[in-house]
């Protein structure tokens, strides 16, 4: 909650977990090596040309696409990519087509890539933490820093920690607790917070990431971690549970790769991986970025992008209609997200779009703007869903509690709406995102049972509203989360408020600044 402090000051823990969906098969690997051998065979061995007369003849047999050059293992590749690029990726703003399709906003660069993003709870400030990358904008070589959405300003983070492949959670006071990473630790950790405060570390690779070393991947332990008086137990998973982690997901071009396909019901969404889900205030799911094709991870020489035709077209999921329409495309970007990339709920219930440190060396069949620094994409953007442009019937939150108990009824929340006939018709609570590697695993939305609500509006033009608490830790684990009013569909900006275990001290927040702009 002090992102201007040391990372050393945010909850640091040792050596801890793994998400094994990287793993990439022999047969995988062995394919991807057969196809690039026989490609540069064919063009620098059997041809017996220097890349340079590549370079001119390749062109004249392939006139709809341009080559480039790529130095892995050793050896000369010729990658396709589309024919177009646009160095702008600014769109056009269109208020009409915003309320139906919303819009992407480009805000700047921050100073760090944000493979691990993480909301800083209680502020309007994201955490960015990336694996070491190169040409950073500002020169220098941090590994973390923090954005705050609403100026803009990015500010690096001292950390001599390595904080690749880290997982990350949330302690009941609102600190961001950054679990293990790579290097001299683990990789691939997942961290959850448990209903009495507690995280529980699971995953983790004890051994090298690797082709073929699938099974070595999987850590048979969890560990819980008491953050009051930093202790850790641990406990270790039956073989059999583990035996069934190796299974994959089948999906046509695209094996072993975590691809998103709708299961039945005829709906017709884009195929998608590496890619980003947030859970909005309504209860729909954004699903932004990655890319149609390939698989998530790196080439094993060279570190080439393996993931393909960039998905620039979010999609709306919305699991209450009817099979056959849940699947609604919205505004597109410009902007490729393919692995590393992620996003985030922001207080006023736009969604920041961050990262990719794999934006280069990848084909597209569509137009786009290249990354102005090769492999790493510094540029961030938000994403304004079409329920923030309905201002006529948008709640403003005018007061609520800062602390809000299990089970209580006595929570008013006074409120504005600028149609006189509306009312809120649900109140939620949205734990804050902690998105990487197409995981945002620490997202949580809680109806709150409405228990009184004003239909008549008072001369001030004010309304009220009251709710009950949750009903238990288990429905919403003790922290700080984001209080949306919602009518219909429609949100307005949030207040950050306290669910608060019994005999925890309650946390000082401070005043949203991050301001509704719709």
């Amino acid at each position: 909650r002090r992102p201007e402090a040391d990372l050393s000051e945010i909850a640091m823990f040792r050596k801890v977990p793994i998400c094994s969906h990287l793993a990439r098969t022999r047969g995988q690997m062995a394919t991807n090596r057969q196809i690039t051998t026989e490609l540069s065979n064919f063009l620098f061995v059997k041809m017996r040309l220097s890349f340079l007369i590549a370079v001119f003849v390749v062109p004249l047999l392939l006139p709809d696409v341009t080559t480039r050059r790529c130095v892995a293992s050793r050896r000369f590749r010729v990658l396709m990519q589309s024919s177009e690029t646009i160095d702008d990726p600014t769109m056009p703003w269109n208020e009409s087509d915003a309320r139906i399709s919303g819009y992407y906003e480009q805000i700047g660069v921050s100073y760090v890539v944000g493979v691990q993003l993480a909301a800083v709870p209680g502020t309007d400030k994201f955490l960015f933490m990336e694996r070491p990358s190169d040409r950073h904008p500002d020169g220098e070589h941090y590994n973390a820093g923090v954005l705050d959405v609403h100026t803009r300003e990015f500010t690096n983070v001292e950390c001599n920690t390595s904080l690749e492949n880290a997982g990350h959670s949330f302690l009941p006071d609102g600190r961001v607790a950054v679990l293990a990473g790579h290097k001299t630790q683990s990789k691939y950790p997942e961290g959850r917070k448990l209903p009495n405060g507690q995280i529980v570390v699971m995953g983790d690779s004890p051994s090298p990431v690797g082709p073929g070393k699938d099974d070595a991947m999987k850590n048979p332990f969890y560990e819980i971690w008491d953050p009051t008086i930093n202790a850790v137990r641990s406990m270790q998973l039956s073989a059999s549970f583990l035996t069934k982690t190796k299974e994959q997901i089948p999906a046509r071009d695209n094996r072993g790769a975590l691809l998103f396909r709708p299961l039945g019901g005829g709906d017709d969404a884009q195929p998608r991986l590496t890619f980003s889900s947030v859970l909005l205030p309504n209860g729909k799911v954004l699903l932004i970025g990655g890319a149609k094709v390939g698989l998530m991870g790196d080439a094993a020489s060279g570190g080439v992008a393996m993931a393909n035709e960039p998905n620039l077209v979010p999609a709306l999921y919305d699991p209450q209609a009817p099979a056959g329409k849940r699947y609604t495309e919205l505004a597109q970007t410009l902007i490729p997200r393919l692995l590393h990339s992620t996003a985030g709920l922001t207080t006023n219930g736009t969604v920041l779009v961050a990262g990719g440190d794999r934006s280069n060396r990848f084909w597209s069949t569509v137009p786009y703007s290249p990354s102005p620094t090769s492999f790493p994409e510094y540029r961030n953007e938000i994403f304004h869903p079409p329920f923030v442009f309905d201002t006529e019937h948008k709640p403003t939150i005018t007061d609520c509690p800062s602390i809000i108990k299990y089970g209580e009824s006595l929570n008013v929340i006074e409120y504005t709406i600028p149609n006189a006939s509306s009312v809120v018709t649900s109140v939620v609570l949205v734990a804050p995102s902690s998105d990487t590697h197409t995981r945002n695993m620490h997202q949580r939305l809680v109806g709150l049972r409405i228990v009184e609500s004003s239909t008549e509006e008072p001369a001030d033009s004010g309304k009220s509203v009251s709710v009950q608490g949750p009903p238990n830790a288990n429905i919403a684990p003790p922290g700080l989360y984001m209080l949306f009013l919602l009518n219909g569909d429609v949100y307005g900006q949030a207040k950050w408020l306290e669910v608060l275990l019994i005999g925890q001290a309650p946390v000082q927040l401070q005043e949203s600044s991050c301001k509704d702009t719709y």
